[in-house]
């Protein structure tokens, strides 16, 4: 007869195999060449493997083409199905991962092993596997940054969480900024509880200045420019093309048909060095900024509704879904359901009074990395996977939230009201 750890071990171990063959399933589901961002991706792996010492001028991190170099030096130059084996392995850990923060935190087996499960069958997370981007590298770095950062006073561990923290912002560059609230915001909690910076920040500054040592000397090797960033800050770009474009297209004929049209007609920037491209985005930003002070209620809707832009989902996997648009209802409504309940579990979590150390840093990481997502997003066009990587940490607060839902509705039941 299985002791109760014993159960609890097995059944997680049959999830894993489940969730890995899920994730396979769903990579044969949407097979496709690989396009758009993929390409690139594959481009900047074949370079870094050539000559290591790789930067790009625009909007690419190094870390995920880095990432492909690794796995195709193991399992053979653009092998795609061993990257769709390796990123569906991955991505199970990364539940793995979740399991361990969500009972170290709300020291609730049961919320833990939720957690788990509905990270292995949520497919709007697992069908990212079958794709050449970065998302799954993404859940698994934020996931394994906070699993890290819940060690308070361990140099060790934190120093890793720097690690993971700057990969994970380097992975894509508009987490940069979330990466520096994030550390000014532990900073401030550390002064005011008194506790140790030198034990808890510090490492974490160190090991994010050392995942920056690669862009900053490819960018000086390319470049002739010491900085992590790209050369050329092309979300100015993004910005311009905000003020035209509602919503980015998820699936390759609405790009092709819809958007590609008008970025090349308008918005094709000419420009052959930095200094350029800075006062061609400036005279253009001011065009816009004119626009938008003589009629401010149109701009303020539009990007009001880029907040719920973002946070929609629309189709099951990026460029390719053939159950498109069949699948968009349920996935939409599946989405507004996920969200409503994960947002009442980190406002049930917020008014608990009391909480430990790691507690509290559970709820600076979701509410920074949800803030951030909602207000500084606003400025690009709305692209519906960039708030994708928030998605693993919200599914922590999921039971929470639920729980508070049973609660409310047996509240409700048992009032006048309710009789």
């Amino acid at each position: 007869m299985f002791t109760k750890p014993s159960v609890v071990r097995i059944f997680i171990i049959t999830l894993i195999l489940i969730g890995f063959l899920f994730r396979l399933k769903l990579s044969a589901l949407f097979s496709h060449a690989p396009v758009a961002d993929e390409k690139t991706y594959l481009e900047m792996a074949a370079t870094i493997t050539d000559k290591f010492w790789v930067a790009e001028c625009c909007t690419r991190g190094f870390v995920y083409p880095m990432f492909l170099s690794i796995v195709f030096r193991f399992f053979g130059e653009n092998n795609i199905n061993a990257l769709f084996i390796v990123q569906s392995f991955l991505d199970v850990f990364t539940a793995v991962l979740l399991f361990f923060i969500s009972k170290r935190v709300f020291r609730n087996l049961s919320w833990a092993v939720l957690t788990f499960i509905l990270y292995i069958i949520n497919p709007l997370t697992a069908s990212f596997s079958g794709l050449v981007i970065t998302e799954v590298l993404a859940f698994f770095l934020v996931a394994a940054t906070l699993a890290l950062l819940l060690n308070i006073d361990n140099i060790p561990l934190r120093f890793l969480a720097g690690v993971t923290l700057g990969l994970f912002m380097f992975n894509r560059l508009m987490y940069v900024y979330w990466g520096l609230i994030l550390i000014a915001v532990l900073t401030i909690y550390h002064l005011l509880s008194r506790s140790s910076l030198v034990k808890n920040i510090l490492p974490l500054v160190i090991g994010l200045i050392i995942v920056t040592i690669y862009p900053s000397t490819a960018n000086y090797l390319s470049f002739k420019t010491i900085s992590p960033m790209p050369i050329l800050p092309a979300g100015r770009y993004d910005y311009i093309i905000s003020y035209k474009v509602d919503r980015w297209p998820i699936l390759l004929d609405e790009y092709f048909r819809d958007l590609e049209p008008l970025l090349v007609a308008e918005y094709q920037i000419d420009f052959n060095n930095r200094e350029e491209f800075i006062r061609e985005t400036d005279r253009r930003i001011k065009i816009e900024h004119e626009k938008a002070l003589k009629d401010p209620l149109p701009f303020l809707a539009k990007r009001i509704s880029y907040i719920f832009n973002f946070w929609d989902k629309r189709s099951l996997c990026c460029y390719k879904d053939p159950f498109y648009p069949g699948d968009s209802p349920f996935i939409r409504i599946g989405n507004v359901v996920f969200l409503t309940i994960s947002f009442m579990g980190v406002l049930t979590f917020l008014k608990q009074k009391g909480k430990n150390r790691q507690q509290t840093y559970a709820l600076i990481f979701c509410l920074s990395l949800v803030l951030y997502l909602t207000t500084a997003l606003t400025l690009r066009v709305p692209e519906e996977r960039h708030t994708m990587p928030a998605y693993p940490i919200l599914l922590l607060f999921l039971p929470m939230g639920l729980n508070s839902f049973i609660n409310l509705k047996k509240l409700i039941i048992k009032s006048p009201v309710g009789k």
